[in-house]
Formats: C-alpha cells, sequence, structure tokens
C-alpha cells in the first residue's frame, strides 16, 4: 500500500516536473521567435530606408542632371528670339541672266568688227542663282556675276546719287546696234524707272539684263517713258 502511495506521489511529481519544462521550453520558444520577429522588422525597415533615401539621391541627380544638359525651360521671349536670329541668318538668293539676243534681230546694224563675240545663243549669263546680303541692289549682282565669271563689264558710275550707268557688258556697248541701243535691267518682269545702283533687292527677286537696239520697245519697255 505505501508503495503504491510512494508511486503515484513520484507520478504526480514527475507530471509536475515535464509541466514546468514544457511552459518553459514554450516562454523560450515564443521569445526567440518575438526576438526573430523584431529583427525582420528592423531588417524591413532599414531596406525601406535606404531604398527611400536611393529615389531621393537618384531624383535630386536627375534635376541636377537635366538642369544641366539641358539648361532651361525656353520662354515665349526665349523662342522669339531664337526665331528672329534663324530669319536673320537665313540666307537669300536672287536670280540673274544677261542677253544680247535682240541683236541677232538688227545684225545688219550691228558692229561687224564685233560679231564674233557674240554668243551663239545670245545669252551672255544664263540664269543664275547668286546669295546676297542685306542692302545689296543690282549693281552689286552684276558686278559680282561679272567680276566671278570673267566678263568684261564698263560702267559710269556717280556716287552722290547712287547711280551707275551701265555702258558695256561682254564687250558690247551701247550704240554697237544702233543710235538707239544700249542696256537696260528688269527685276521680276518689270522695268524700274531709276538705276540699277538704287534698286536694293529682296530674297526671289529675278533680274535681267537685256540688250536692246530699240530704247527697250523690242524688250518689253520704254526707256523714255521710264525716264520721264
Amino acid at each position: 500500500m505505501k508503495r503504491k502511495i510512494i508511486y503515484i506521489v513520484l507520478v504526480i511529481l514527475f507530471a509536475i516536473v515535464v509541466t514546468i519544462l514544457t511552459n518553459g521550453c514554450t516562454s523560450q520558444a515564443k521569445e526567440k521567435a518575438a526576438g526573430v520577429g523584431a529583427e525582420q522588422q528592423e531588417v524591413k525597415q532599414a531596406v525601406s530606408q535606404n531604398q527611400n533615401e536611393e529615389a531621393l539621391k537618384n531624383e535630386t541627380d536627375s534635376t541636377t542632371k537635366g538642369a544641366t544638359v539641358q539648361g532651361y525651360a525656353p520662354t515665349v521671349k526665349d523662342t522669339a528670339d531664337s526665331t528672329t536670329i534663324q530669319q536673320t541668318t537665313q540666307k537669300k538668293y536672287v536670280t540673274i541672266s544677261i542677253s544680247c539676243v535682240t541683236i541677232y534681230d538688227n545684225l545688219e546694224a550691228f558692229d561687224k568688227s564685233k560679231r564674233e563675240i557674240l554668243p551663239e545663243n545670245g545669252l551672255i549669263v544664263p540664269v543664275t542663282k547668286v546669295e546676297i546680303s542685306k542692302g545689296e541692289t543690282v549693281f552689286d549682282v552684276l558686278l559680282k556675276v561679272t567680276k566671278g565669271n570673267k566678263i568684261h563689264m564698263e560702267y559710269v558710275s556717280t556716287p552722290l546719287y547712287k547711280s551707275n550707268y551701265i555702258e558695256g557688258i561682254g564687250n558690247i556697248y551701247e550704240i554697237d546696234a544702233g543710235p538707239l541701243s544700249g542696256w537696260m535691267y528688269k527685276v521680276n518682269n518689270q522695268f524700274p524707272s531709276y538705276g540699277c545702283g538704287r534698286y536694293v533687292l529682296k530674297d526671289g527677286d529675278n533680274i535681267e539684263w537685256v540688250y536692246t537696239c530699240d530704247l527697250g520697245r523690242d524688250v518689253g519697255g520704254d526707256w523714255n517713258e521710264q525716264n520721264k
């Protein structure tokens, strides 16, 4: 009977000890799990902070780079100034030709000693495109073309009146084809009523120097009417 009681007591004691040990292990496991969770949370916070700092740095670098490479966004005034500069620096051109074809209709009146210098097609200078600068005149372009092509050109200049009277081109002079013959010019198919040294050109103008044998009437003009 005593042995049975002792056995029961030992079983109870063993159960108590097992319970205490089990509770202790469970408590330690919970504490460990909590510690691991805390460490993971700290790691997540650190990673998140690093990501935020990196994003902020990239944004700052991008802003700085944009400011360095691209400068500033153009304003309306900047755009207008840029357009003005482009318009100012844009090249301008005119065309010019020099013809004495009317002489072939008046060969009997033309100086016989000069017949051999007449161009076969009547063109001393075919239609030629020439770049011009601001303020250049018909005379300036004529001078530029004849010099550039080594073509004879003789004129009388009166700077006071900005007048340049063309006496001869390509060794063909006024009166070479009769008393009413000489050189005239027109721009855009119109004969101006003033000298070639006063006609300021604009982009796209078409200049034609023509030799007349009848004071312009044979080339679509009239020297007397133009100079009234």
